[in-house]
């Protein structure tokens, strides 16, 4: 997802946001049972580490909903 999306728009921050959605998405959809007593920490951390990606992008967000984040 990050190499395709970063190809297609040249932009790193969205190309991240995207690829870490997609990680987190993946995480819970193919694990099974995620939130299991097997899997639960494991599936924790990665919406943990994925919430922490997108608040520490929230600058990067309102800069592509006004069309002037940097491209690569």
């Amino acid at each position: 997802v990050w190499a395709v999306v970063l190809f297609a728009t040249r932009t790193m921050s969205l190309a991240s946001l995207l690829g870490v959605a997609a990680m987190t998405a993946g995480r819970v959809a193919l694990t099974p049972d995620p939130f299991g007593p097997s899997h639960a920490v494991a599936t924790w951390v990665v919406i943990v580490a994925s919430s922490a990606v997108w608040l520490r992008h929230l600058p990067n967000i309102r800069r592509l909903l006004a069309g002037t984040e940097n491209k690569i």
